[in-house]
């Protein structure tokens, strides 16, 4: 198995489970689920947690359209970010696409899928992330 000290950058993120699996860490005592994983149960301090997988729909709690976003996001203004519900208490933010912002809505539900989210720097190194789509 190769080292994480022996990765690039741009490849280290490939690491990080939470990022590319919905990964989250379980309170063995309490239930408190994390995402992403923590060391220390906020609840009940705790240092032992399992690791779960969130489901991948959920419901949409919260968003906003961006009409000025970040340098990097020019292309894609307008955008729709929201705040997704995965499990009870676990909330993602995460971009909403393929969508007519019209028909956004507290309450709908989504699909958390991975997509490429920007390229980085001159490179143009991708990076990947969540979106959420309508079900």
């Amino acid at each position: 198995m190769m080292s994480i000290h022996s990765v690039t950058p741009p490849r280290f993120a490939r690491y990080i489970p939470q990022r590319y699996r919905l990964e989250a860490g379980k309170c063995k005592k309490c239930g408190k689920i994390f995402f992403p994983p923590r060391l220390v149960c906020s609840k009940c301090r705790s240092r032992e947690f399992e690791i779960i997988k969130l489901p991948d729909q959920g419901e949409l709690v919260s968003f906003t359209i961006i009409h000025t976003p970040a340098s990097q996001f020019i292309e894609e203004r307008p955008l729709a970010v929201g705040v997704v519900e995965l499990a009870p208490d676990v909330r993602i933010t995460t971009q909403i696409v393929d969508v007519d912002f019209s028909k956004l809505e507290i309450g709908m539900k989504v699909k958390i899928e991975f997509r490429r989210v920007q390229a980085v720097g001159e490179g143009g190194i991708l990076a990947y992330g969540y979106k959420a789509v309508p079900v």
